[in-house]
């Protein structure tokens, strides 16, 4: 039958649809072109009336859902997961979404020779890589091809924190400043990936002019500060045991104060260096 229906409800024991484009079709409105229908269940490119359809839709006798458009690609219900296939080659492995043991996991699917176009997982958020400069399909997080994790502007392989209050630029080192009495060489700080500690570098030469507790003219600013107590590490050394009357140390305070302790006027032979990482909570 073909146009609207005569009868507002039909009570069968059996349909049987068959025939060259054959199908079952839900409509909103008067079925016409221009108005393709809100369901089916077909093995046709069109409604009745020219309207385009993905070429199949249906529940298999096993209890998987399908649904192909007219590339070939599909979405598939089965066995508590969503598989999604993009067509471009029998070999390709498609990829899956389940949550087995109450865990979503998202697997990628995976084409022959590996690489780059081998498989992968990334994703993306468009407003935000625009918001920094981005193009709207630059990765957040990839985990593609040979990469582990990579970031805009990254290496791949390598995990990256992201600058405070962003969600696509990597962080970077930032610079501690000036310390009087001390030629600084290194002197610098940023945000690891793990579990939002904070790294120091730091190598200092003495001058001659140093005091025993001298603070660096930059001040730390949260997420980098030490919660809930101020933190002390130490700094190794090449000046001797018995010409110190303080050990080498840095401190940082829960204000953001980031000060090196040690012998006053130490001359310019002399190095303090280390490096550490401080938790924030």
């Amino acid at each position: 039958m073909q146009g609207p229906a005569t009868y507002q409800n039909i009570i069968a024991n059996t349909v049987v649809v068959s025939g060259a484009n054959g199908g079952t079709f839900v409509y909103a409105g008067v079925p016409g072109p221009g108005n393709p229908p809100l369901a089916w269940m077909a093995d046709s490119a069109t409604d009745p009336y020219g309207n385009a359809l993905p070429s199949k839709v249906g529940v298999s006798q096993a209890g998987d859902f399908k649904a192909t458009d007219t590339a070939g690609d599909y979405v598939q219900l089965s066995a508590a997961q969503i598989n999604l296939f993009l067509a471009g080659g029998s070999t390709l492995t498609p990829a899956n979404i389940n949550g087995g043991a109450g865990l979503l996991s998202l697997l990628s699917g995976t084409r022959p020779g590996g690489g780059e176009g081998g498989g992968g997982v990334r994703i993306m958020s468009q407003l935000a890589a625009i918001a920094n400069g981005y193009a709207g399909t630059t990765p957040v997080v990839d985990f593609s091809g040979s990469a582990i994790l990579a970031v805009p502007g990254q290496n791949l392989g390598q995990w990256k924190a992201f600058k405070p209050g962003s969600v696509v630029n990597p962080e970077t080192w930032n610079d501690l400043g000036t310390l009087t009495g001390y030629t600084v060489n290194v002197a610098r700080y940023r945000l690891s990936p793990d579990n939002g500690e904070v790294e120091f570098d730091i190598n200092l030469t003495g001058t001659g002019a140093n005091g025993t507790l001298v603070a660096f003219s930059t001040t730390l600013a949260s997420p980098y500060l030490p919660t809930p107590n101020s933190k002390t590490y130490p700094l190794t050394t090449n000046l001797a045991i018995a010409s110190m009357t303080t050990l080498p140390r840095v401190g940082i305070t829960t204000g953001g104060t980031v000060q090196v302790a040690g012998t006053a006027n130490i001359a310019n032979t002399i190095v303090y260096s280390g490096g550490f990482f401080m938790p924030t909570d």
